[in-house]
This record gives C-alpha cells, structure tokens and sequence, in this order.
C-alpha cells in the first residue's frame, strides 16, 4: 500500500508542469471532415497509396500542418500517422464542444496518471478500446476507420449478358483512381434475320473510378470505362468502340472478391456479312485481387 501510493505520488509530481503548462501554448486546431467519406493517404501526396477511409464529420486533432495537407494520427501504420488533404474538411480550433474543459481534463490526466502507476505497481497492462490519441469525433460520435484492401491486380471471369457468352478479365487500379482492364470473350453476333455467329473480342479499356461509398460491410466503387474492341469473326478481322459505366462491389466478408455490373454503347461497329455486335452492351464480371 505504501509503494502505490508513493508512486502514484511520484507520477503525479513528475505530470504536475506538462499538465498545467498546456494552458500557456497556442490552442489546438482540428479537420473537420464534410459529409463524404475522405481518402486518407500514407504520405501527403494524390499519388501515395489510399490506407483507409474517415466517416464525414468526424474531427481529427492536427499533429502538423504541412500547407495543403495534414499529419493525423491513424491506427496500424508505421508511426501511427496518416494524412488528409485540408479540401477534404475544414479547419478550426479545438472548440470546447468536442473536449472536455480544463478542469475535466485535469481530473481526467489525474485518473489515467493514477491508473498508469498502479500498474506499473503490480507489473499488469489493461487494454483500453477507443479513439487512439489525438483522435476524437465531432459531436460526440464515434470516429469511424475503414481500412481498403489495396485491389491493384485482379484476375477473374466475365459473361456478356447482352449476347451471351464468356471471357477473362483483367484489372489494374493505379493512384485508386485510374484503371486498366482488358477482356478477351466469346460473344455471339447477330444478324437482322435472327441467325447468330460466334466470334472472339478482346477488349482493352481505361476507368476512371469516381467517388465511393463505404459502410462497415460494402465497398462500392463506380467507375466510368473506354476503350477499342477487337472482333474476330469466320477468318475476318473488325474493329469497333465502346463507352460504359459500372460499378465494382467487394464485401468485408470477403474483401479480395470484387463483383462489377457495367453496361457500355457501342459505335463504328464492325460488320461480317451481316452480323454485327450490338449497340447496347451489359456484362457481368469477378475479379479476385491477387495483390
């Protein structure tokens, strides 16, 4: 009993000055985040990789300010930091709303100086849950971290709906927002009597991944898509072109499976004798990200 309390004593003497000075600094300033998800990066560049995403209208305490973007704390990276750009919310000084007073705080540092000593005392570490340091939500709600698998490379298969058939199908995200895909199939051709021709497409496109919606269990990525298409058909070669619109879906559950449902329009379309691709085109797709 003597030892705890001489160490409770001790950490509280050693605590006394960084406690008390924080009233002599500048106050703190926090980013508070607008109502969409924000990308959180692994260094304060668009080109870094995407680690995560941040709920909108959460607030984070800022470690540094770097100009265009913000050091913050964020959970399972090196160093514990990550950063957001300061477009992604808008920043102001720690307002009392989303902390406690000084006088809270203090009772709060006594607590946690007093629990740290006792359990240095009896030589036990207690796990607490909750916001990492310096982490905090507006408004009393809770941050939420949503950590992104990274989907760069993902192989998988395709059936076109619109004339049935099926393929392989590649994908690439770079930067998390332009992509890569290409598609070799079997689709089938239709002439305007009705008769049916099968023939061999491949398929190179670009993405562009727009915004995305993120819950604790979906990620929904929409993506906007071009490129040509090469047809091949009874010894004869054709070239055409499409434009289409989809979306990819991966599930916490099974975050390396990715789901896509896109449908595309097509022009300069190729012709053999008769049979023709037609205009409107929907596929369904899976791609497994191997990295």
């Amino acid at each position: 009993m003597i030892r705890h309390a001489s160490a409770v004593a001790m950490v509280l003497l050693l605590n006394t000055t960084p406690m008390f000075g924080q009233s002599a600094v500048a106050p703190m300033t926090e980013l508070i985040l607008k109502a969409s998800p924000a990308d959180v990066h692994k260094s304060p560049s668009v080109a870094s990789p995407v680690i995560g995403k941040a709920a909108g209208g959460t607030a984070f305490e800022i470690r540094r300010n770097l100009g265009s973007w913000v050091e913050v704390t964020w959970p399972n990276t090196e160093g514990g930091i990550a950063f957001l750009h300061v477009n992604t919310g808008t920043i102001a000084p720690r307002s009392p709303a989303s902390g406690s007073n000084a006088a809270r705080e203090s009772v709060a540092q006594i607590a946690a100086v007093a629990a740290a000593a006792t359990a240095a005392v009896t030589n036990h570490s207690a796990a607490e849950g909750g916001l990492p340091t310096g982490t905090k939500a507006a408004a009393g709600r809770p941050a939420t971290y949503l950590l992104l698998p990274p989907h760069r490379i993902g192989m998988g298969a395709l059936m076109n709906a619109s004339t049935p058939g099926f393929g392989a199908t590649a994908r690439t995200w770079w930067a998390h927002r332009i992509g890569v895909q290409f598609s070799v199939a079997r689709p089938q051709l239709k002439s305007a009597d009705g008769r049916s021709l099968a023939s061999t497409q491949f398929a190179p496109s670009v993405l562009y991944s727009l915004p995305e919606g993120v819950t604790a269990s979906m990620w929904l990525r929409p993506y906007l898509g071009a490129g040509p298409r090469l047809y091949r058909a009874d010894v004869e070669t054709g070239l055409g072109y499409e434009a289409f619109g989809g979306a990819e879906a991966t599930f916490a559950a099974m975050p390396q499976l990715a789901l896509s449902a896109d449908t595309g329009y097509r022009w300069s379309r190729p012709s053999f004798n008769g049979f023709e691709p037609r205009r409107i085109g929907f596929s369904l797709s899976a791609h497994w990200y191997v990295r």
